[in-house]
This record gives structure tokens, C-alpha cells and sequence, in this order.
């Protein structure tokens, strides 16, 4: 995955809570160096995990990123293509293009953090941080990047130019959030208005997720303003998101656990908290809540996971599976990956699932002085599901069988 700079310039937002944004805006790219290809490729590489992704909504709303981009690099630049002089030189042709592309960017970059700015002041605890823009390009696509990094990230930045001094390391808690845009993909959506045609929401809902997202956990703040800033076509859709995510978690687990038991305890255990956090009304992080599961089964079963497959993220990527780094579950969704739900210790015990199922594994004996007792055939996931659940204080001993 060869990420190759084309150009770049880090602007600053100081903002702290409750407080009006303070721009500092930068008149010059940043010079091409070993320090800023490494800054890029650590904020691209780190920009992976938490992600959303979508379309954009409409091209003609102020202060967002799809009419920034449309006015600079789609509108403007066929109006001066119109206008070109033939009788220039090729020489002089390409200085101007050269000089007209830096002063471009510049202007749209400067937009861009208006704009942003624009939509800080909406959300009162966010704070500011670095805000570089970027263009590049990754194994044959081009992107425009639009991050905030905080200061305190493993980078030196001068106060006064906004170029890269130092690098060590930035991590991924560093990125406040992320806007990666394909921009092949966003022109593409742009054309299918040409002429004035009028699209319909079957042909939207046809087009391939272009821009993506990421945020630093646990910041749904970020979330909200980023989706307007963009804007989003349609808002993260839970019931969508729970199941991609369900889909990608359970594929990789499937490729990256060897071992049948482990891979379905597992599974069991990230289930059970996508339904917790659906019966709590609460987001999901994959990286904080899920991820860290699959770490932990590892470190007690190391023999049982595939060292060849790639990390969570990594492996997505690969096989081309969407999913949303962090959403609200959807209940109702989760509940049929579920085993066990609803179990009320006590006056009842509530059984949801499937009825017929639960009719042909399921029989009551009668006992003349004692309570009724029920018998449920269970399968080993159920077993497992069952005793990881609750422990082995449910098992029978074999002398009262």
C-alpha cells in the first residue's frame, strides 16, 4: 500500500472548551521532505480503526466539504480549461499550472478550516488541534485527508510555518478524528448530475461509500459535526451497521481462530456485549469493547489463533468489508445472533427466539411432588453459551441424572 504525497499543509485550530475557534492559517504548502512523508503515512495508517463511511448528501451546501471540493476542483477548473490561452508557450503553460494548483489548494485548504471551524462552534466541548490537509494517493486512488491531530501527538510542528520539524511516532488515539475522500469516486457521484438530471434515491443507494471516517473513542461529539461537515447522505444507520459488523467479526474470527471451542467462546462473548450495550442504549467501539475481547482469548490461547492472518482492520480492508468502527446496536438485530437473552431469575424465566425450534427441543415432565420440570436439548454452543453465561453451578452431578 504505497502512499505517495502530493501536497499537504497543516493549518491550526486552538479551541477549548466552550470556546470560540481561533484559526491559524497557513499561506504555503509544506515543502515535500522525509519528515512529512512519515507524518502522512502515520496519520493514513492510523486512521483505520472507529471508521464510518458514506456518500455525500448534496453538493451545493455551504460551509461542507463536497461544495468546497466541487467549487475548487470540478466547477472552477472546467470554467478555466474553457478559457485557456492556446498561443502560450508549454513552458509558461506549465509554471502557471504549477502556481495555479499551489494557490488552489491553499484556498480550499483555508476553506475547508472554516468551515470545520464553522461547525466546532456548534459542539461546545470540542477542542481544536492541528488540521492538516492532505492530498495523496494510495495504490492508485486519490484522496483528500481532512484530520485533526492534537499537539500533544508525537510530532513537532513550527508555530509559525506549520511544517513538520520531528516525527517519533503518532498513535491513533492522537487523530481526534479523520476524512479520508476518495475524490475518484466523489467526481463520479458529482457527474451523475450533469445536465441538470435529477437522481433518484435507487441509484444512491447504489453508489460505493467514497468517504470514510474515524474518531478517537468515545467522542461522539466529533461524529455528529464530522457527518455535517461532510455532508452525510444518510446518518450511520444501526440496524445496517450492527449487521456489517456482525458479518466482519464473525468472518474474521472464522479465519483467525483455529480452534472450533475457542473460535464459538469467542464469538458468544462479543454477542453478549453487542446485547448488553443494545439493552443500554449505548455505543459500541470496536477497538475499546470487541477487539480487545479477541486479544484477550488470544493471550490465553495462542496455539488456537493464525499468526498469518493480518490485524481486524488490516484484514477488512483486504477482503473488502464494510463495517462501522463505532455505532449504537440495534436490538433487535442482535438479539438473533443471541443465544440466550431475557433469562429473569426468580418469578420466570423469559425465552425469546425461535418457536418452532424451541418446541421440537424442549419437554416437560410432570412430577406428582415437586415442581414441573423442564428439559431443553442443547447443542455444545448452547451448552457453552449456557455455562459461560451463568457457570457450572447448572450442571446436574451425574448421581441425581
Amino acid at each position: 500500500m504505497t502512499i505517495v504525497v502530493k501536497k499537504a499543509v497543516i493549518h491550526h485550530i486552538e479551541k477549548k472548551r466552550n470556546e470560540t475557534p481561533n484559526l491559524r492559517l497557513r499561506d504555503k504548502t509544506h515543502p515535500h521532505s522525509v519528515e512529512l512523508d512519515k507524518f502522512v503515512t502515520e496519520v493514513v495508517n492510523n486512521s483505520t480503526v472507529n471508521r464510518g463511511s458514506s456518500i455525500c448528501k448534496i453538493f451545493t451546501q455551504d460551509n461542507t466539504f463536497a461544495q468546497s471540493y466541487v467549487n475548487y476542483f470540478i466547477e472552477n477548473y472546467e470554467e478555466t480549461e474553457e478559457t485557456e490561452e492556446t498561443e502560450e508557450t508549454e513552458e509558461t503553460e506549465e509554471t502557471e499550472e504549477t502556481e495555479e494548483t499551489e494557490e488552489t489548494f491553499i484556498s480550499f485548504s483555508k476553506e475547508l478550516v472554516a468551515s470545520l471551524s464553522q461547525h466546532m462552534v456548534t459542539s461546545v466541548f470540542t477542542t481544536g488541534g492541528n488540521i492538516p490537509i492532505l492530498h495523496y494517493t494510495k495504490d492508485g486512488f486519490e484522496f483528500i485527508m481532512v484530520a485533526v491531530v492534537t499537539p500533544e501527538s508525537g510530532v513537532t510542528i513550527n508555530e509559525s510555518t506549520g511544517v513538520v520539524e520531528s516525527i517519533t511516532h503518532i498513535s491513533k488515539e492522537a487523530i481526534r478524528f479523520a476524512l479520508n475522500v476518495n475524490v475518484n469516486g466523489l467526481i463520479d457521484h458529482y457527474s451523475l448530475y450533469a445536465d441538470g438530471t435529477v437522481v433518484d434515491d435507487e441509484v444512491l443507494e447504489g453508489i460505493a461509500s467514497y468517504a470514510f471516517w474515524t474518531q478517537k473513542s468515545k467522542e461522539t461529539k466529533l461524529s455528529d459535526y464530522f457527518q455535517n461537515f461532510l455532508p452525510v447522505y444518510k446518518r450511520i444507520d444501526d440496524t445496517k451497521s450492527t449487521q456489517n459488523a456482525h458479518s466482519a467479526i464473525k468472518k474474521y474470527l472464522e479465519a483467525k481462530i483455529i480452534n472450533e471451542d475457542v473460535r464459538s467462546d469467542t464469538y458468544n462473548r462479543i454477542v453478549r456485549v453487542l446485547y448488553d450495550k443494545a439493552d443500554k442504549h449505548e455505543i459500541v467501539y470496536l477497538d475499546e469493547d470487541i477487539l480487545t475481547i479477541i486479544d484477550s482469548f488470544e493471550v490465553q490461547f495462542p496455539d488456537s489463533f493464525d499468526d498469518s492472518v493480518p490485524n481486524f482492520s488490516q484484514f477488512c480492508e483486504e477482503q473488502d468489508l464494510p463495517y462501522q468502527g463505532s455505532f449504537s446496536p440495534n436490538r433487535e438485530t442482535v438479539e438473533k445472533y443471541v443465544k440466550f437473552k431475557n433469562l429473569k431469575l426468580g418469578h420466570s424465566i423469559k425465552f425469546s427466539g425461535d418457536t418452532k425450534e424451541f418446541k421440537t427441543k424442549a419437554r416437560i415432565k410432570r412430577n406428582k411432588h415437586a415442581p414441573s420440570t423442564l428439559f431443553i436439548d442443547l447443542t455444545d454452543d448452547d451448552e457453552r453459551a449456557l455455562l459461560g453465561e451463568f457457570g457450572e453451578t447448572l450442571l446436574i452431578p451425574d448421581s441425581d441424572s
